[in-house]
Formats: structure tokens, sequence, C-alpha cells
């Protein structure tokens, strides 16, 4: 239906073309039509707005009724965190498939992500689990967890050890 007033369109537009005889008016109004519809692409292409710092919002002009909150979207969420708190040393970030899910009991999804921290010649490997709200869209739980901190087991085994001897 829509092809059909599309080629409609398209040959009055011809006939219109056609009948004029001034090949200068004939380009203002091509160039006119070019303009316009690079114009009106941007105009419904860009839907996140920025604001006065330059940031774009990561949800902003979504319509969560069309497309609604994935996991996609929460695994966003919780990267766009990561990049706020630890800026440029974030040098890599992976999400690892068999932890992140749906959490039905908390209505949240848990993100899990290996990352590397540091500069390019000295990095640090790091877990990073976020916590993401799909109501209010945004990450209600994040934390760190460095590869050369030592688990709560080893702790215990440490400590006892400490105790014996």
């Amino acid at each position: 239906m829509v092809c059909f007033f599309m080629k409609a369109l398209i040959t009055k537009l011809e006939c219109i073309l056609r009948s004029i005889n001034h090949p200068l008016l004939l380009v203002g109004i091509m160039v006119l039509l070019v303009v316009g519809s690079a114009s009106l692409t941007v105009f419904f292409a860009d839907s996140r707005s920025i604001d006065l710092t330059g940031k774009q919002s990561l949800f902003d002009g979504r319509d969560f009724v069309r497309t609604p909150f994935g996991l996609m979207d929460a695994y966003d969420a919780c990267v766009d965190k990561a990049k706020s708190s630890l800026g440029d040393s974030l040098l890599r970030n992976t999400m690892l498939p068999l932890s992140t899910r749906y959490e039905v009991r908390d209505k949240a999804y848990v993100v899990a992500l290996d990352v590397d921290v540091g500069t390019i010649r000295n990095w640090d490997n790091a877990m990073i689990f976020c916590s993401v709200n799909p109501v209010m869209q945004r990450v209600t739980y994040y934390k760190e967890h460095y590869d050369t901190e030592s688990s709560l087991l080893t702790r215990s085994i440490s400590f006892i050890g400490k105790l014996i001897n």
C-alpha cells in the first residue's frame, strides 16, 4: 500500500520536473529535496538526547513499550556504570554468559563481567557484578572484585592456620 503511494508520488514528481524548462530551477528543487530528506533522516534517527556536558544518557528516548528492557540492555547499563566508575582504566570487558541471567526472585538482571583494569602495559584482571532493575532501567548493585583479593575461604584458612601456629 505504501509502495503504491510512493510510486504515484514519484510519478507525479517526474511529470512536474519534466515540465520545468529552467535547468537552474530544476537543480534548486533537487537540492531542496536532498537537503530536506537528509535533515529528516538525522532528526528521526537521533533519538537520544544530549545534556549540557555532551554525555548521552543510555536509555533517553527509548520506548520500552515497543522494545522491552532485556538482557543486553542490562549488560549496557552495567558497562556504563563500570565506565563511569573506572574511567579510562577500563581496558576490556566481556559478559560472562553462564553467570548473567534474570533473577526471578529479585526481579532483576544479574550481570557478571570479566574486565581488565589498568594501563595498556600494566593491568589487573577483575570481575564486576551488577544487579540491574528492569523497571527503573538502572544499576541497583555494583561490586568490583580483583583477582589479587583473596576469597573468604582463603582468608578463613589463613586465619585458622595462624591460630594453630
